[in-house]
């Protein structure tokens, strides 16, 4: 999403999951990842957007939200609310 802060390597590294900051992080400034744009997420924007992370984990992402129907073929994305 649009407000990622922070990079990754794979949780399948032999030293195992590192994350750090992408930019310069403020004092009291919240550190964002994603659920589904991650390293080990493969193609998962493809069949996988808001409705599941909520289904699966119980919460939204900020935008933007993806929503797929991959039985209709429709993939789009809603950036602001």
């Amino acid at each position: 999403n649009g407000r990622i802060n922070t990079e990754n390597t794979s949780m399948y590294d032999k030293d195992g999951l590192r994350v750090w900051a992408s930019r310069a992080i403020q004092a009291g400034e919240e550190i964002y990842a994603s659920y589904d744009k991650c390293k080990d997420c493969m193609d998962t924007d493809y069949y996988w957007g808001t409705p599941e992370i909520l289904r699966d984990f119980g919460f939204v992402e900020p935008y933007p939200h993806r929503f797929v129907y991959t039985d209709q073929d429709i993939w789009f994305e809603v950036w602001e609310s």
